[in-house]
């Protein structure tokens, strides 16, 4: 019963492009490659984004240094002595169920998109662990584009 079950949810995924909710509650690691376009240059790097009790967001170049790297779980005494720069990128990515939900499409991110004035476009879906998710996420702001790949989705 719980198969025919399954291959209904399953199927369910595949006819609206979204995946449950639920899973925002389980550990996940998403990775792969993201790049950004701006007015003041151009980066291309992979990235890495836990979900789950060591929630942590992670950006290396292309030779696999770090550039950014966060960890919502940060500390207010930690949050008191970070400088005006880094802060702001603090508060750009603390709602990180959020950004994990706009990632995997999962609900239309309307509240994510308006906060930070940008509009977010999928193309492209591919099955992992039975979970169709996005292949490509364009991130468009004023003056930048963002674009994730996702290569790996890894369920704890």
């Amino acid at each position: 019963m719980s198969l025919i079950g399954g291959c209904a949810t399953n199927q369910d995924q595949l006819i609206t492009k979204k995946i449950n909710k639920d899973i925002l509650d389980r550990s996940f690691v998403l990775s792969g490659s993201i790049s950004i376009k701006s007015m003041d240059g151009n980066f291309i790097g992979s990235y890495t984004l836990n979900n789950g009790l060591d929630e942590s967001f992670h950006v290396k170049d292309i030779f696999g240094r770090e550039v950014f790297s966060i960890d919502p779980t940060i500390s207010v005494k930690m949050i008191d002595k970070l400088d005006e720069q880094s802060f702001e990128i603090y508060q750009y990515f603390q709602d990180w169920k959020n950004l994990s939900s706009v990632l995997l499409a999962i609900d239309d991110g309307e509240d994510f998109k308006s906060k930070h004035n940008i509009s977010i476009n999928y193309s492209g879906y591919r099955v992992m662990h039975s979970l169709l998710i996005p292949k490509t996420i364009s991130v468009m702001g004023s003056d930048y584009e963002l674009t994730f790949t996702i290569k790996s989705l890894k369920l704890s």
